[in-house]
Parts: structure tokens; C-alpha cells; sequence
């Protein structure tokens, strides 16, 4: 059976699903590629669920940043993911106080959009991560089958 890496263990201070699946994360080559990291430890979990006959869905909507990159995911092993959405080149100015200064844009990352106008948002296909970085964001998919 897959588990925390040893050296990780003693760090995880609380019981909840999210802290262990960090820990699991940590656990692979964050440093090679972070989408396939994530992917792996989707497949780490779907293992076990498998194993041990759980039936509950694994349901996952998480973002994680390494400082300069943010990986939104997207999964549900029962195709009923919560909602994700992103926008990109986003006026901060709809969303703020206003000032006559030329506003910047931004990407925002979701579980709702936060007006009507549908140019603005992209909704995540299920098991996939968003990548935003730069003012830029694209989808990947997520290569996970257990």
C-alpha cells in the first residue's frame, strides 16, 4: 500500500482529506511536472478507494500555487465535479471600487462565475487543471485511470 513518505508523516497535524492529500502530493516530483504530480496522486487515492471497496466518490477541487504558477483542479471519480471556472484578462475594475485609473487585468480562479457576461468565463472540463501564470491560463487534462 501507497502511504505518506516517512520524512512527511510527522507533519500532518490535522485529520482532514485535504492535509493528507497535500502530503501525498509532496510525495512525488513536484520539481518535473506538477499536472502530472497531481494526476498521480488522484491515481494514488482512486488505489485505494479500490482496495479497500470504497464506493463514496473522490471529489476534488483544489488550487495550489508554487509561488509563481497556479494549478486549479477540477476531478470527481463519479463525473459529478463541483464547479470550476476561470477568466482570463479579467477587468479588476468590474470587481472593485472604482477609480479613474487604467485598471489591470487579472485571471481569476473560481468555483462560480461572478457576472452574467459568458465572455468572460471558461468553465474547467471535469478531471482537468487549469494553469495560470503570466496573465495567461490554459487547460490540461488530467491523465488519471486506476
Amino acid at each position: 500500500m501507497i502511504a505518506v513518505r516517512s520524512d512527511l508523516f510527522t507533519n500532518i497535524k490535522g485529520a482532514t482529506d485535504s492535509e493528507l492529500f497535500f502530503h501525498l502530493l509532496l510525495g512525488q516530483d513536484l520539481d518535473a511536472d506538477i499536472p502530472a504530480a497531481i494526476a498521480a496522486t488522484i491515481k494514488i487515492v482512486e488505489v485505494a478507494r479500490q482496495q479497500n471497496n470504497i464506493t463514496e466518490p473522490f471529489l476534488l477541487t483544489a488550487v495550489l500555487c508554487d509561488g509563481e504558477t497556479f494549478y486549479a483542479v477540477r476531478y470527481a471519480s463519479n463525473n459529478k465535479p463541483a464547479s470550476l471556472y476561470f477568466g482570463s484578462n479579467v477587468p479588476l475594475s468590474e470587481f472593485t471600487s472604482g477609480t479613474d485609473e487604467p485598471q489591470e487585468k487579472a485571471i481569476l480562479i473560481l468555483s462560480e462565475p461572478l457576472d452574467d457576461i459568458r465572455d468572460n468565463w471558461t468553465e474547467v472540463p471535469e478531471n482537468s487543471v487549469v494553469v495560470a501564470a503570466e496573465n495567461r491560463a490554459y487547460v490540461l487534462p488530467l491523465p488519471v485511470s486506476a
